[in-house]
């Protein structure tokens, strides 16, 4: 009895902590992808407004406040992010 129940209990942790891996890796590829569109979004809008005076000007609309913002992706996946990054390091 005690062996069936360490096995069974040994599966559960392993694949748990592999379910939880799987969901690590792909919550980190996310929040890549995310980032690097915001990332190049901001190029192109920096680079289509010619002067400081437009970017100013922009940054004073609620549009502007509301691009030009570091948005959070993904709070519950940041810590998931720096395991990962420790890991892979």
């Amino acid at each position: 009895m005690s062996d069936n129940l360490s096995f069974v209990l040994m599966a559960f942790i392993f694949g748990g902590g592999f379910v939880l891996i799987v969901r690590s890796l792909l919550d980190y590829r996310r929040t890549a992808v995310l980032v690097r569109v915001q990332a190049d979004a901001h190029v192109k809008l920096m680079e289509k407004l010619a002067s400081s005076q437009e970017l100013l000007g922009y940054m004073e609309t609620e549009a502007g406040k509301h691009f030009l913002q570091l948005v959070t992706v993904g709070v519950e996946s940041s810590l998931a992010a720096f395991v990962l990054y420790i890991v892979w390091a």
